[in-house]
């Protein structure tokens, strides 16, 4: 099963916990990389169209791309000479049940600085968002952009709208649409 971004970030404040754990950015993302965590997972299709999926792990740059995002929340250190550590919000966010909590906060934290947007507009945006639209990530990013630009991108918005949802501050819905399959020939 794919795990997501939720998963992988409290994955990396874990790893990054450990006595053992490699103070170099690059040397901890490739350390990660080695140990295969079942987070870190990719499947991607068979090369064969009846094949089974294959599995594969993020890349080095791709978990240090995430180190940074831990970072910008507040999470993770990143000093001169590629070194990282936890914080304190860091090592609270990884006591018993404070990850969910403290991950909602941040990410507003990190709405407020480096979007420009606070938590409380994106629910007004949401909000007053009437058919035949609908509130998908695109519309709602597209409604905050036109009013106020944005300082992220719209995938960055996407992961943040995402580990709100996880964090029980936002609800979203996943329905499923069914098509006929198209006539054989």
């Amino acid at each position: 099963m794919p795990q997501s971004n939720y998963s992988k970030i409290f994955d990396l404040l874990t790893e990054l916990a450990t006595e053992d754990a490699p103070r170099d950015l690059f040397e901890f993302a490739e350390e990660i990389h080695a140990k295969q965590l079942e987070s870190f997972a990719i499947w991607r299709p068979g090369p064969e169209p009846d094949s089974l999926p294959t599995k594969s792990y993020c890349s080095p740059r791709s978990i240090r791309r995430l180190v940074r995002f831990a970072a910008d929340l507040g999470f993770i250190q990143l000093g001169e000479k590629r070194t990282c550590s936890l914080t304190a919000y860091g090592r609270n966010a990884l006591r018993e049940d404070s990850y969910d909590r403290m991950l909602a906060a941040h990410l507003a934290i990190y709405l407020r600085q480096k979007a420009g947007v606070s938590y409380a507009e994106i629910k007004e945006a949401i909000t007053s968002i009437r058919r035949p639209e609908v509130a998908f990530f695109d519309t709602i990013y597209d409604r905050l952009d036109g009013a106020q630009h944005l300082e992220i991108g719209k995938q960055r918005f996407r992961m943040v709208l995402y580990l709100l949802e996880r964090c029980s501050m936002l609800t979203s819905i996943t329905r499923k649409i069914y098509y006929a399959p198209e006539a054989q020939i």
